[in-house]
């Protein structure tokens, strides 16, 4: 059992997007502006830590074993885009976009390769995490439109990687690891809401993100 601690770098593929409706707000030429617009990459960069434990098995200079850790993977970012409608008509509109996650576990196999007190390994296994996504449409063309779209899902991705532990005392090791984490699309719907348009003409928005992030960490464990 032990404790880890690192950084975690990693990006979001974001998507907000709306189709035309003959009752809705948008003129036709204005949904491919928004759709256009509602597809970025955001950059997710920040803390991880937590605890882990688990179990090895050793035969000659082979080693196999499961670990599971759980613990904080701290990223929050947002985009931001402006764009303008057609000059004809005036106005802009502003999509703003957050990935959010708190906390990371895995589940992994891994085996090694001995030398007397120094492990080299590869892992890979399940990961977990909490993704939320905010998202947020407005725009200045004089109707005060806006859409709001919050979601938050558990999400079970994959994560590989690899190692090194060296064991500095009878029952101490240190160890030194590199995950990359993949989770797919969270999706959430909102609806378009202005002051002149009643519930049977709104404009519907999809808006997905996901998440890829690279981890680099170090950990201590106790070997009982």
């Amino acid at each position: 059992m032990g404790a880890n601690g690192g950084y975690a770098s990693g990006q979001s593929d974001v998507q907000t997007s709306t189709t035309f409706s003959e009752k809705g707000y948008f003129a036709p030429h204005e949904v491919p502006l928004v759709n256009q617009a509602g597809v970025g990459t955001i950059d997710l960069n920040g803390f991880t830590g937590g605890f882990q434990g688990g179990y090895n098995w050793q035969s000659d200079a082979w080693v196999y074993g499961l670990e599971l850790d759980f613990g904080l993977l701290d990223t929050d970012a947002t985009r931001q885009i402006t764009k303008a409608y057609d000059p004809e008509y005036g106005g802009d509109f502003t999509i703003n976009q957050t990935v959010q996650t708190q906390w990371l576990a895995t589940v992994r196999p891994r085996v090694g390769f001995a030398v007397e007190d120094l492990l080299v390994y590869a892992t890979g296994g399940l990961a977990i995490t909490q993704l939320k996504n905010q998202n947020e449409f407005s725009d200045t063309y004089g109707e005060d439109a806006h859409e709001i779209a919050n979601g938050s899902e558990t999400q079970f991705g994959w994560t590989a990687g690899a190692g090194a532990e060296y064991l500095f005392a009878e029952d101490w090791s240190i160890k030194a690891e590199y995950l990359y984490v993949d989770f797919d699309d969270i999706s959430t719907d909102g609806a378009l809401i202005t002051d002149e348009l009643d519930d049977t003409n709104i404009n519907t928005f999809n808006n997905t993100a996901d998440l890829q992030s690279n981890i680099v960490r170090a950990g201590i464990n106790y070997h009982f």
